[in-house]
Protein backbone atom coordinates (compact mmCIF):
# COMPACT_ATOMS: atom_id res chain seq x y z
CA UNK A 1 0.00 0.00 0.00
CA UNK A 2 1.18 3.51 -0.75
CA UNK A 3 -0.15 6.92 -1.66
CA UNK A 4 -3.31 7.21 -3.73
CA UNK A 5 -6.08 9.71 -4.33
CA UNK A 6 -9.67 9.69 -5.50
CA UNK A 7 -11.24 12.34 -7.71
CA UNK A 8 -14.95 12.96 -7.19
CA UNK A 9 -17.72 15.47 -7.84
CA UNK A 10 -20.42 16.40 -5.34
CA UNK A 11 -23.77 17.27 -6.93
CA UNK A 12 -27.20 17.52 -5.30
CA UNK A 13 -25.80 16.20 -2.03
CA UNK A 14 -24.32 13.06 -3.58
CA UNK A 15 -20.75 12.17 -4.48
CA UNK A 16 -19.83 10.58 -7.80
CA UNK A 17 -16.39 9.01 -8.12
CA UNK A 18 -14.54 10.09 -11.25
CA UNK A 19 -11.42 7.97 -10.81
CA UNK A 20 -9.12 6.34 -8.27
CA UNK A 21 -5.42 6.95 -8.85
CA UNK A 22 -2.73 4.74 -7.34
CA UNK A 23 -0.27 7.58 -6.89
CA UNK A 24 0.00 10.79 -4.91
CA UNK A 25 -2.06 13.69 -6.17
CA UNK A 26 -0.24 15.85 -8.73
CA UNK A 27 -0.26 19.31 -10.33
CA UNK A 28 1.43 20.65 -7.17
CA UNK A 29 -1.52 19.62 -4.99
CA UNK A 30 0.93 17.37 -3.12
CA UNK A 31 3.12 20.37 -2.26
CA UNK A 32 0.06 22.33 -1.13
CA UNK A 33 -1.13 19.44 1.02
CA UNK A 34 2.26 19.08 2.73
CA UNK A 35 2.30 22.79 3.65
CA UNK A 36 -1.39 22.88 4.64
CA UNK A 37 -1.08 19.90 6.98
CA UNK A 38 2.45 20.88 8.08
CA UNK A 39 3.69 17.30 7.79
CA UNK A 40 6.62 15.72 5.92
CA UNK A 41 4.25 14.21 3.34
CA UNK A 42 6.89 12.80 1.00
CA UNK A 43 8.89 11.27 3.83
CA UNK A 44 5.73 9.59 5.13
CA UNK A 45 4.90 8.23 1.66
CA UNK A 46 8.41 6.82 1.28
CA UNK A 47 8.29 5.28 4.74
CA UNK A 48 4.98 3.58 3.90
CA UNK A 49 6.49 2.22 0.66
CA UNK A 50 9.42 0.88 2.67
CA UNK A 51 6.96 -1.09 4.80
CA UNK A 52 7.16 1.04 7.92
CA UNK A 53 4.07 1.45 10.04
CA UNK A 54 3.12 5.08 10.35
CA UNK A 55 1.86 6.56 13.61
CA UNK A 56 -1.92 6.79 13.99
CA UNK A 57 -1.56 10.51 14.66
CA UNK A 58 0.68 12.24 12.14
CA UNK A 59 0.48 15.53 14.02
CA UNK A 60 -1.19 17.16 11.04
CA UNK A 61 -2.40 20.73 11.35
CA UNK A 62 -6.22 20.88 11.18
CA UNK A 63 -6.94 24.60 11.31
CA UNK A 64 -5.71 25.80 7.94
CA UNK A 65 -7.15 26.81 4.60
CA UNK A 66 -5.65 26.48 1.15
CA UNK A 67 -6.17 27.26 -2.49
CA UNK A 68 -4.57 26.48 -5.85
CA UNK A 69 -4.95 28.70 -8.90
CA UNK A 70 -3.74 27.96 -12.41
CA UNK A 71 -3.65 31.02 -14.69
CA UNK A 72 -4.40 29.62 -18.16
CA UNK A 73 -3.66 30.72 -21.69
CA UNK A 74 -6.82 31.84 -23.44
CA UNK A 75 -5.35 31.65 -26.94
CA UNK A 76 -2.46 30.19 -28.92
CA UNK A 77 0.70 32.21 -29.38
CA UNK A 78 4.01 33.29 -27.90
CA UNK A 79 4.17 34.07 -24.20
CA UNK A 80 6.03 37.39 -24.20
CA UNK A 81 5.46 38.50 -20.59
CA UNK A 82 4.85 36.55 -17.40
CA UNK A 83 5.67 36.87 -13.70
CA UNK A 84 8.78 35.24 -12.28
CA UNK A 85 8.72 32.69 -9.47
CA UNK A 86 7.77 34.28 -6.14
CA UNK A 87 7.40 33.22 -2.54
CA UNK A 88 5.93 35.67 -0.06
CA UNK A 89 3.56 36.06 2.88
CA UNK A 90 0.71 38.59 2.79
CA UNK A 91 -1.76 39.00 5.68
CA UNK A 92 -0.65 35.66 7.12
CA UNK A 93 -1.15 33.81 3.82
CA UNK A 94 1.91 32.04 2.42
CA UNK A 95 1.96 32.36 -1.38
CA UNK A 96 4.13 30.34 -3.73
CA UNK A 97 3.92 31.18 -7.43
CA UNK A 98 5.75 29.08 -10.00
CA UNK A 99 5.71 29.70 -13.77
CA UNK A 100 4.93 26.60 -15.81
CA UNK A 101 5.73 28.01 -19.25
CA UNK A 102 8.86 29.98 -20.13
CA UNK A 103 8.65 33.43 -21.68
CA UNK A 104 9.34 33.21 -25.40
CA UNK A 105 7.74 29.82 -25.85
CA UNK A 106 4.98 29.30 -28.41
CA UNK A 107 2.00 27.03 -27.69
CA UNK A 108 -1.23 26.10 -29.32
CA UNK A 109 -4.41 26.33 -27.25
CA UNK A 110 -5.16 22.82 -25.99
CA UNK A 111 -8.05 23.45 -23.54
CA UNK A 112 -6.31 21.13 -21.06
CA UNK A 113 -3.79 21.51 -18.25
CA UNK A 114 -1.19 22.06 -21.00
CA UNK A 115 -2.59 25.62 -21.13
CA UNK A 116 -1.47 26.37 -17.55
CA UNK A 117 0.87 29.37 -17.50
CA UNK A 118 1.70 29.03 -13.82
CA UNK A 119 0.47 27.78 -10.49
CA UNK A 120 -0.26 29.71 -7.30
CA UNK A 121 -0.30 27.81 -4.01
CA UNK A 122 -1.77 29.67 -1.04
CA UNK A 123 -1.99 28.51 2.59
CA UNK A 124 -3.34 30.47 5.55
CA UNK A 125 -5.57 30.31 8.59
CA UNK A 126 -8.99 31.08 7.07
CA UNK A 127 -10.50 30.56 3.64
CA UNK A 128 -11.81 34.09 3.13
CA UNK A 129 -8.35 35.60 3.65
CA UNK A 130 -6.66 32.94 1.50
CA UNK A 131 -9.18 33.60 -1.30
CA UNK A 132 -8.81 37.39 -1.08
CA UNK A 133 -5.01 37.39 -0.99
CA UNK A 134 -4.85 34.92 -3.89
CA UNK A 135 -7.26 36.95 -6.03
CA UNK A 136 -5.38 40.18 -5.29
CA UNK A 137 -2.02 38.59 -6.11
CA UNK A 138 -3.24 37.18 -9.43
CA UNK A 139 -4.95 40.45 -10.40
CA UNK A 140 -1.62 42.27 -9.95
CA UNK A 141 0.23 39.91 -12.33
CA UNK A 142 0.45 40.12 -16.11
CA UNK A 143 0.65 37.36 -18.70
CA UNK A 144 0.80 38.49 -22.32
CA UNK A 145 0.41 36.17 -25.28
CA UNK A 146 0.90 37.42 -28.83
CA UNK A 147 -0.47 35.42 -31.78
Amino acid sequence: FGACHTEFVVHAGRARIIEVNYRAIGDQCDLLLARLLDIPLFELILRAHLGERLPADLGARRDGAARLDYPCADRAGNLIEAPAAKELTIDGVHLTYRPLRPVGERHELYRTNRDYLGVLRAVGADQATVDRVSADFLAAQRWEIQP
